[in-house]
């Protein structure tokens, strides 16, 4: 029964009242919204405009004594962000200078490295010589560098020579271009020549090599070489020993005969300067070439550099064949006045046909090449004494050079013998030809047989 009394609901605890004070706050699942962080200045430039723009950064620090901020530079760079870490690390010409550093601080140099493990280095090039501790820790990162060339100074030993030939015995599958080069020191070469180095085993992607004063014999083959540049300007003889000077000719041989034997499959350049023999003579033929070898169809030029006979030896093969449009071009100079004379005189019989007649062998391979290919030799240059040839009317360009203190009577009487070979020769194959003569003071060109001075 009512009693006429309102009737009151006990309230739930903690309850709040429908029409709160403060507006209940919207679910934040409900409309979630991802703030990124503003990108990095340069996150998004071109990696080579990044190395353009650090480039120009470091160049202030290009003087000796700031090398090290150099490199201080670097790391700090290198630790904004990836792109920035790959562009100032992946390109060895913007820490280069500090690798010749007197005397660098080797725990920041092994920084550099150990951060940028992961990036493929561009190039690097620079002289070494006995005072620099970062040779080791360079050559550690062979296996990531691309372009790879130094130069030892005269102040190297047999040390650095060594850690060398070590690193190159590791896998550098990103290695393109090798290029070292010996300044002398207390031996004329380096000899970099165990068995156990199989130089070039594990260098898969090599296209260029060029080696100046070492004496490296290959023991294998470089499936990808395009270029080889051999430079020795020091003798061939019967020795290896560093006192006397000479190279075996057995290693000009092993790097001729992979030429010629096609074991460089892409190879389209061979050149080798400066090579002479010593007091003695090779006692058995060059002759690389095995029945049924040729070089590869891509040479496109083989240039041989150094005395007439010891360029006579190398081109003594039987088999020898130029590939169709490569180029032969030889420098020739003549031995010593006097030295084939007493080297015939003092073989005998017995002695190699190339010791004793040098231009013999050599007009006869010659010939032998011409009869396959009517103009392979687009460039001879004889220098001052050497001996004429029998088929001179083959070859595009001939070079006289007079030899510095040559009187000017003895380079013109140089330059009649080629004229009178020319007029020796049958056809017309000589009038399309220019003789390109080099004077102790002046200059010359002959051109159908009308001398005229060049100022």
């Amino acid at each position: 029964m009512s009693t006429g009394k309102p009737t009151m609901h006990a309230a739930k605890p903690f309850s709040r009242s429908k029409r709160s004070r403060y507006p209940r706050a919207t679910p934040t699942h409900a409309t979630t919204t991802n703030i990124s962080a503003p990108e990095l200045p340069g996150s998004d430039v071109p990696a080579d405009v990044l190395r353009h723009i650090f480039a120009e950064v470091l160049s202030s620090y290009d003087s000796s004594p700031s090398l090290d901020e150099s490199l201080q530079q670097i790391i700090r760079l290198s630790h904004v962000c990836s792109s920035w870490r790959d562009a100032a690390l992946g390109d060895g010409r913007l820490w280069e200078p500090f690798v010749r550093l007197p005397d660098p601080i080797q725990a920041r140099f092994d920084a550099v490295f150990e951060r940028s493990s992961q990036t493929p280095i561009t190039s690097i090039s620079g002289k070494l010589n006995s005072t620099t501790p970062q040779l080791a820790t360079l050559l550690s990162q062979l296996h990531r560098i691309r372009h790879f060339e130094v130069t030892f100074t005269r102040t190297c030993c047999g040390d650095e020579v060594q850690c060398l030939a070590d690193a190159l015995t590791r896998p550098a599958p990103l290695l393109e271009l090798l290029e070292i080069e010996m300044l002398g020191g207390p031996a004329p070469f380096a000899t970099i020549d165990p068995p156990e180095y199989k130089f070039g085993e594990r260098f898969s992607s090599l296209k260029f090599i060029r080696l100046v004063g070492c004496v490296w014999t290959p023991a294998s083959s470089f499936d990808n070489l395009v270029i080889l540049h051999l430079t020795y300007g020091i003798g061939i003889g019967a020795s290896t020993g560093a006192s006397d000077g000479r190279i075996d000719p057995m290693h000009i041989m092993k790097w001729w005969e992979m030429c010629c034997s096609g074991r460089l499959p892409r190879l389209e350049e061979f050149i080798l300067e400066g090579i002479r023999f010593g007091a003695s003579y090779p006692t058995v033929r060059c002759n690389p070439i095995s029945p049924g070898d040729s070089m590869p169809l891509t040479m496109s030029l083989v240039r041989l550099e150094g005395d007439f006979d010891a360029v006579a030896w190398l081109l003594d093969c039987d088999e020898l064949v130029l590939p169709l449009f490569c180029e032969l071009h030889l420098r020739l100079a003549f031995p010593s006045p006097g030295r084939i004379p007493r080297v015939r005189a003092q073989t005998g019989e017995n002695a190699l046909e190339v010791s004793k007649h040098p231009e013999v062998v050599l007009d006869r391979v010659l010939s032998r090449i011409w009869q396959r290919d009517i103009s392979p030799c687009r460039n001879l240059t004889i220098m001052l004494g050497a001996r004429m040839l029998n088929h001179q009317s083959a070859i595009r360009i001939i070079s006289v050079e007079g030899l510095p203190g040559t009187s000017k009577a003895a380079f013109f009487q140089l330059l009649q013998q080629c004229i009178l070979g020319f007029s020796a020769d049958s056809g017309q194959a000589h009038r399309k030809m220019n003789i390109i003569s080099m004077g102790p003071s002046k200059t010359y060109i002959v051109k159908d047989f009308d001398i005229r001075w060049l100022p």
